[in-house]
């Protein structure tokens, strides 16, 4: 217990104490006993104390009050004593109880806290004095301030506005007008009637403007342009009447471009992010984790579109450096000429039309973080040189400057090209081949992960489906054709590929139900290898969870045994055109008798999309 417990007699005399006050002191509890507790309070308090109590009266039992102890330490402490009286059928207090606690800290941060605000408050002072001096030349500084301003009287009228912020919030002047007062007068805590109220500035407040298009999240900034309380009129309310205020506006769009412009990006994505049931991504996954651990450079291939930023992200956010800044590049993206610029910086005067002050490089925003250089392979060979030199040395000089600049920063690579194949071509350097692949693993084609394709095109529906707060029932589940498509196709352009052609089929359905009739041709009509057909005829005897019948019942999972005839219909399917759909249509209808189910069973289609070919065909079933 922290609080201390203490019992007295009317004159004062110790009765009991608790622990605390024992060690408070540094007194025994025998020691205690029986002495006045005025033996411990700062002698300045004394008279403080005795006029405490005598506040105490029957009606009144318990007061609080604030006094300085003396502690074992002989050291000044601030005490805050509750205390409560007992009395006597004749009214007169026969003891005293009470608890105290040691507010020293408190009373201290208080008192600096207040030297704080009291320091602050003279350098407002001082500043609202600078800018009424400076108030001529104020109306030409907020017509070319870069900052939106506007300036307002005590009833909240703007007096001033500049063109910069009409064009940031995108709005008219008499839209701005309007929207104003209610932004002063009707929202709670509103800081800008604080300010004309009580003359308190205030920054970086958060806050929504009206618009034309919507509310704009901005921060702003304000303080009184007049703040000669001698000279302020009063209204009846007592309120300042001719008080006027300046604003200063920043789109919240603007300060976070700001803030990435000079620390960079983050990494968005860890491991967690990356969806996958296959052995081989597992294994590059378990791969990547490995390498999270420690500082080396890391080399990750992959074909494009596999997910080699997302990897490059993941490892980031599982190191030691993960609150430091990822900053990511595709050298094969960047002008030639300008890569350096872009990734060592540039002092002032380096070159025509280089920005004054010169400008840092990607090395420079990475400090600390990660450094993601991809398509390394694309990197010119002098800028190699340089590369290879900073991963030696690990100090930079800007371009055009002489200063070298330490770096402390991770490097991961990526590429879509065999380096070892571009080292022999004389295309990449051997030396920085092997400084850059310390740690390297290969993310595996989406066409080796046949078993990914579903899950992962599940996932895209679901995130698109949230991204717009709205789905449709019919767009839960999904045909056995529009699956086996999907699984057929090679994906050239892996991941990337399907997430677009995910999103495509999802908003051209438009809420209705997802078939493959909305897929590309050349995904619809895919011509399957050998391998492929194999793998496609394991996969089809286990359609994905989310494939339903047109009566909303699970497909039959267990294909027709062991039927020619129907594996030669499924193989007319697979390579089927256009021009013969037909043909194989009515094939499969006179082989099963007119039964619709079993015809779209053996040709993988849903009930629906069968009757719909139907129908194109004129066939009646």
């Amino acid at each position: 217990m922290s609080e201390f417990v203490t019992k007295q007699t009317p004159d004062m005399k110790l009765t009991f104490v608790n622990d605390a006050y024992c060690d408070f002191t540094g007194k025994t509890r025998q020691e205690l006993i029986g002495r006045s507790e005025i033996d411990f309070i700062y002698h300045e308090d004394i008279n403080k104390l005795l006029e405490f109590i005598a506040s105490i009266t029957i009606e009144t039992p318990i007061n609080s009050g604030v006094f300085r102890f003396i502690n074992k330490e002989k050291q000044i402490v601030w005490v805050e004593w509750t205390g409560r009286a007992f009395f006597n059928d004749y009214g007169h207090i026969i003891e005293y109880q009470a608890v105290g606690r040691d507010i020293t800290a408190r009373k201290k941060a208080r008192e600096q806290l207040q030297q704080e605000v009291k320091k602050r408050t003279i350098e407002l002072e001082q500043l609202n004095s600078d800018l009424a001096q400076l108030n001529s030349h104020l109306n030409n500084i907020l017509t070319n301030i870069s900052d939106g301003v506007f300036v307002i009287d005590s009833e909240g009228k703007v007096e001033f506005l500049n063109n910069v912020l009409l064009t940031n919030l995108k709005t008219s002047q008499s839209h701005f007008e309007k929207q104003l007062a209610d932004l002063i007068f009707q929202t709670k805590n509103s800081p800008i009637h604080s300010l004309l109220r009580d003359g308190k500035p205030f920054h970086h407040f958060h806050t929504l403007f009206p618009s034309t298009d919507g509310d704009i999240s901005c921060l702003i900034s304000g303080s009184l342009l007049n703040n000669n309380e001698s000279t302020t009129k009063t209204s009846a309310l007592n309120e300042p009447t001719n008080r006027k205020a300046m604003i200063i506006v920043k789109p919240l769009k603007e300060v976070n471009k700001l803030v990435n412009d000079v620390s960079g990006s983050h990494a968005r994505y860890t491991f967690d992010d990356i969806v996958t049931k296959t052995p081989s991504m597992r294994q590059a996954i378990h791969n990547a984790q490995i390498l999270s651990a420690n500082q080396s450079n890391v080399l990750i291939t992959g074909e494009s579109g596999t997910g080699k930023e997302l990897f490059a992200q993941s490892i980031h956010n599982a190191s030691k450096r993960s609150h430091g800044p990822f900053i990511a590049i595709n050298c094969g993206t960047i002008p030639r000429d300008l890569i350096g610029s872009e990734l060592f910086g540039y002092s002032d005067g380096a070159f025509t039309g280089a920005r004054k002050g010169g400008k840092p490089g990607k090395f420079e925003l990475a400090q600390g973080g990660t450094l993601f250089l991809d398509e390394i392979g694309d990197m010119p060979l002098e800028q190699q040189v340089i590369l290879l030199r900073v991963i030696q040395e690990k100090r930079l000089t800007r371009i055009g400057g002489n200063r070298a600049i330490p770096t402390d920063v991770r490097i991961i690579c990526a590429t879509n090209k065999s380096l070892f194949d571009e080292m022999n071509k004389g295309n990449f350097r051997q030396d920085l081949y092997y400084r850059l692949n310390v740690m390297s693993f290969k993310i595996p084609p989406l066409r080796e992960r046949v078993d990914d394709i579903a899950l992962l095109f599940d996932c895209f529906i679901k995130q698109f489906s949230s991204s717009i707060s709205s789905k449709s029932d019919n767009q839960d589940h999904y045909d056995q054709e529009l699956i086996n498509c999907i699984n057929n196709y090679t994906w050239p352009g892996n991941v990337r590929e399907l997430q677009n052609i995910t999103e495509r089929l999802y908003y051209i359905a438009n809420g209705g139900p997802l078939t493959a009739e909305y897929l590309p041709a050349r995904i619809r009509h895919y011509q399957q290898n050998n391998h492929q057909q194999s793998h496609h005829q394991d996969s089809y005897a286990s359609p994905h969870p989310n494939v339903k019948n047109s009566t909303g019942g699970n497909v039959d999972t267990h294909p027709i045994k062991s039927d020619p005839t129907l594996h030669a219909i499924r193989d007319k399917q697979q390579a089927a055109t256009i021009d013969n759909e037909k043909a194989i249509l009515l094939s499969s209808l006179a082989q099963y008798k007119g039964n619709v189910s079993r015809t779209a069973k053996a040709l993988g289609l849903s009930r629906s999309t069968l009757y719909r070919k139907m129908k194109l065909y004129q066939v009646i079933g």
